[in-house]
């Protein structure tokens, strides 16, 4: 009997320590998954669905244990008009810990790659006291 609960007990403890992280890390990567479809989602509710076959390139990378995500917005078959006016409109529609890279022409050949996090007022009025 007592051979027999030693024996569970080892099984037990070679699951753990073999399919524990194993477990831990298809977790990890589903959560990083159902992430970046969800800002693949807000990005494309963006533009418009001709913008998305035709202009417009959108790519989503997440971290795998940090919550911290880029969204890359490839552009350069748009206007610089169209070009503020996504990258304003993607900064109101993303999380605040999501990084926006928004890549496009600035006039005939000027390649513009900007890259912007989004300050929340009432954060920056705290960081502001605590100077």
């Amino acid at each position: 009997m007592e051979h027999a609960l030693r024996d569970v007990v080892v099984l037990g403890v070679v699951l753990a320590v073999g399919v524990g992280p194993v477990g831990v890390l298809i977790r990890l990567l589903n959560r990083r998954d159902r992430r970046e479809a969800a800002l693949f989602r807000a990005a494309c509710a963006a533009f418009s669905g001709e913008a998305i076959r035709s202009d417009v390139a959108i790519r989503v990378r997440g971290g795998l244990v940090t919550p911290r995500s880029v969204v890359i917005v490839d552009m350069r078959a748009c206007s610089p008009a169209e070009f503020w006016e996504a990258m304003t409109q993607l900064r109101r529609l993303l999380p605040p810990s999501v990084r926006l890279r928004v890549e496009g022409t600035m006039g005939r050949s000027l390649r513009t790659r900007l890259t912007v996090d989004r300050v929340d007022v009432a954060a920056a009025e705290g960081r502001v006291a605590a100077c």
